[in-house]
């Protein structure tokens, strides 16, 4: 049964990791990179922006890419975020966040969040093919975060996540660290940002290590303002590399109409399975709602993504 179970948690692994995003491993380096799901990213808008938004992320998903925009970030905002894949395959995001002035010009901010990725139960069967029940596929991550501001328009921040990923009875956990710095206003309307994420130890499932997926990236924004069409367009630019995979290119456009409708289109070069997405959000006072829709080829099925980010004070 032994046997059943580890050639199972082999299918699952490997499933969830095609839904989410392939990975590009090295052949000679013997320690494989797990917890595919942290490179897929949080948040819908985000995704509609092909990940370019460690330049500028102005809501509470700052948590899961770049916590050094904590503390410029307005007040107390949330974000809900859900996710379906093809086989069942969830992602769920949850994250809360507050920023505020602390002695003339200083600026404090923290945060909290969860995201969560789950499948429907899994039927295992022994080597002869007879059927021995059905098992869980799970992957968690908490994370808590703190920036500060040491000059005006510019924040500094990390954040510690606690990850713990379950196939039937086996368990593997580990701790890793977020950090990230943001400036706003370098340049007239043009933002920077860089972060490093999952920064950690090898986490274990029984006997196997594996790696947690290391990520740097930063770049830079430019809004573009169009008085003739009541609104902006902000273009992002940035780099990523991540852990066992090649450097890759992010592009970002978002058009935003009079601060109530926004339109997203991104794109990620060097990626097997996608490389453009799109995006719209609506809402212009407390509540806005986030759509976001990405396209993968080889019959992997589509990834869709709802959100609702919420600013509470």
């Amino acid at each position: 049964m032994r046997r059943s179970i580890v050639a199972a948690r082999g299918f699952v692994a490997a499933l969830a990791l095609v839904l989410l995003l392939p990975t590009v491993g090295s052949a000679a380096d013997p320690v494989a990179t797990g917890l595919s799901y942290l490179k897929v990213g949080v948040g819908a808008r985000s995704v509609a922006l092909g990940n370019a938004v460690v330049s500028h992320v102005d809501d509470a998903s700052a948590m899961g890419w770049n916590p050094g925009a904590l503390p410029l970030l307005r007040g107390t905002n949330a974000e809900l975020m859900h996710q379906e894949s093809l086989d069942g395959v969830r992602h769920e995001y949850a994250a809360l966040a507050h920023a505020a002035g602390v002695g003339g010009s200083a600026r404090l901010g923290g945060g909290i969040s969860f995201q969560g990725v789950w499948t429907n139960p899994i039927k295992k069967y022994d080597l002869s093919g007879q059927y021995e029940g059905e098992f869980g596929y799970s992957d968690i991550g908490l994370s808590m975060g703190y920036g500060f501001s040491p000059i005006e328009r510019v924040g500094v921040g990390a954040a510690v996540e606690y990850l713990r990923e379950a196939i039937d009875t086996f368990t593997a956990t580990g701790v890793a660290w977020n950090f990230g710095v943001q400036a706003r206003e370098i340049l007239p309307r043009t933002d920077a940002g860089f972060a490093v994420l999952h920064l950690g130890s090898d986490m274990k499932f029984e006997a196997q290590a594996f790696r947690l997926p290391l990520t740097l990236q930063g770049g830079l924004s430019h809004v573009v303002p169009l008085s003739s069409l009541g609104g902006t367009v902000r273009l992002a630019v940035e780099m990523r590399k991540v852990r066992d995979e090649g450097l890759c290119g992010l592009v970002g456009t978002e058009y935003e109409y009079q601060h109530a409708a926004r339109v997203q289109i991104g794109y990620r070069s060097g990626q097997d399975s996608e490389s453009v997405s799109f995006g719209m959000g609506v809402g212009k006072g407390r509540i806005r709602g986030q759509y976001s829709f990405v396209p993968f080829r080889n019959n992997l099925g589509d990834q869709h993504r709802i959100a609702v980010q919420m600013a509470l004070g």
